[in-house]
């Protein structure tokens, strides 16, 4: 549930509350508000979700003691303490851990520092999202090119090779013709074989 506390809806801070959840809910990363001592003021269900703590349990809990069960980040906290002093926003940055009595994984981290709307100690809304998928795919991505680009190269040597002397040479037998021939008809076999096999990785 993306709620905080219930406050009069017709207050100030009661709309201000309205918002904060009318947000935290349209966001499908994890997403949390916490207060500049780094407690949970809010937090929406890819949160709950991600950490696996009943989402009655969250608010009012020290973050740190939110994530222990679930990740192990050291830094974070300390990131998070630097952004409250600091307001300086972190954007886009990857952290690498290994989930409690799981794999590794990578988060991508945001935070940001905002202004309380009664002029009170400020909030940080964290978003972290699992980026640890898409950086798998961009690796084997990598790999797939890279070794493809490497085959590559055999076939086309052999290609731009034999049509030079082809080219070139305009004394060669029909049997050495026939057989320069044969090559480059069987290296463009294997150079098409190489693009079906990419396309059917890529695809």
């Amino acid at each position: 549930m993306n709620s905080i506390e219930n406050k009069p809806r017709g207050s100030y801070e009661g709309k201000c509350k309205e918002m904060m959840d009318a947000v935290l809910g349209a966001v499908h990363e994890s997403m949390i508000v916490l207060s500049a001592d780094l407690r949970v003021v809010a937090a929406n269900s890819g949160f709950v979700r991600a950490t696996g703590v009943a989402s009655d349990e969250i608010v009012g809990r020290a973050f740190e003691d939110v994530i222990a069960n679930r990740w192990s980040m050291p830094g974070l906290v300390e990131m998070l303490q630097d952004v409250v002093k600091s307001g300086v926003p972190v954007d886009n940055l990857e952290l690498t851990h290994r989930a409690r009595g799981a794999e590794f994984r990578t988060l991508r981290i945001n935070a940001r520092r905002i202004a309380h709307p009664d002029g009170g100690e400020p909030f940080v809304v964290l978003c972290m999202d699992d980026v640890t998928v898409a950086r798998r795919l961009d690796r084997v991505r990598d790999d797939l090119l890279a070794t493809v680009s490497h085959d590559l190269r055999t076939p086309l040597s052999a290609l731009q090779g034999f049509t030079r002397v082809l080219i070139e040479q305009h004394d060669l037998s029909p049997e050495k013709t026939r057989e320069y021939l044969r090559i480059i008809h069987d290296e463009a076999q294997y150079l098409n074989l190489l693009v079906e096999r990419f396309v059917d990785h890529v695809v």
